[in-house]
């Protein structure tokens, strides 16, 4: 299978429950033996619940021995009560049925809240000539658009799991706002002056699941 870019993986900040599976994942690659270490597959199946979606993933290409941990159902069992524990979401026990028995399947096609990133959407508007830019010229080149200018803003919302939402509408392109939206905090609303987010607002939300009979 070939490789897909993703280029939306970053606008989400990296998690440090992932050092094991890239340090062990590099050794592997590398052709170092001592990456396969000998250790019971009880105890790599309890880091493996332990750790993120990521972790996991890496953890199960390393070697054949520990593939078995990315298709374990008590690992993905404890993945999908994570990600859907909020009080608009069914509990996982009626729902299982829908995605044949399998945690799984549910998590990866069960729609959910990411609270590790930022969404975002652009949008294009047409912005109308202005006579004050006219005969502006540098490098024989003129200000002036008698037809108007198009100009791409964006506007992003990052979650939190108690509820509250932060949203923002900006011009800059979303990875140069990211870190700045990840360092603030509904705790702490000061830190949207703090970190240059102007014009962002607080907001709450509340979170429906809607089911589709299949």
């Amino acid at each position: 299978m070939s490789w897909i870019a993703r280029p939306w993986l970053a606008l989400y900040h990296p998690s440090y429950r992932n050092l094991l599976a890239q340090r062990l994942a590099e050794r592997a690659a590398d052709g170092d033996d001592a990456a396969a270490t000998p250790l019971p597959f009880e105890l790599w199946l309890h880091i493996a619940e332990l750790s993120d979606f990521t972790a996991v993933c890496r953890l199960a290409t390393i070697c054949r021995v520990l593939w078995p941990l990315g298709r374990h159902p008590s690992v993905w069992e404890r993945r999908c009560r994570e990600a859907f524990c909020l009080a608009g979401h069914a509990p996982c026990d009626r729902v299982i049925r829908d995605y044949a028995w399998s945690w799984q399947r549910m998590f990866l096609l069960r729609p959910r809240l990411r609270f590790d990133g930022v969404y975002m959407s652009a949008h294009t508007k047409l912005l109308a000539g202005l006579n004050e830019g006219r005969g502006m010229k540098e490098k024989d080149v003129d200000f002036y658009a008698r037809c108007g200018k198009w100009v791409t803003y964006y506007r992003l919302w990052r979650f939190y799991d108690d509820g509250t939402v932060l949203a923002l509408t900006t011009s800059q392109s979303p990875l140069e706002v990211r870190p700045a939206m990840a360092a603030a905090h509904p705790s702490k609303p000061q830190t949207l002056r703090q970190r240059g987010l102007k014009g962002g607002c607080w907001g709450t939300y509340l979170a429906t699941e809607v089911r589709i009979e299949r």
